[in-house]
């Protein structure tokens, strides 16, 4: 891979493997020094992808932990379960079976 100098910033190669392919990229002391993504309202559940909602895994005052399946949703003819990302309660179910989602869209209220 070429080394191509990006204005004075230290550059760090990152090297990993997948599937038997090697992998090689670079990271600027910019995109490290950046300030992490962090949800405004972690009580609320939000789709990345836009869909179909196929199944809904969890109901009002039920108890979830980080990494549990909330909802099912189809999207590009794939079947994706979106994920409680911290421990909670369910507060609110927002969306029901059969319903078209936006990208962003809110799924589940935790408390």
């Amino acid at each position: 891979m070429a080394d191509i100098p990006e204005s004075n910033e230290e550059r760090q190669i990152i090297r990993f493997h997948v599937d038997g392919t090697d992998y090689e990229t670079h990271s600027t002391r910019t995109w490290r020094a950046r300030k992490p993504w962090v949800p405004t309202d972690r009580t609320l559940v939000a789709t990345q992808i836009p869909g179909l909602i196929l199944e809904v895994l969890v109901k009002p005052g039920q108890q979830v932990k980080r990494g549990d399946g909330m909802v099912v949703l189809e999207a590009m003819k794939m079947a994706n379960t979106v994920e409680t990302p911290w421990d909670g309660t369910v507060k609110r179910v927002v969306v029901e079976v059969g319903q078209s989602v936006a990208k962003a869209a809110v799924l589940v209220e935790l408390e």
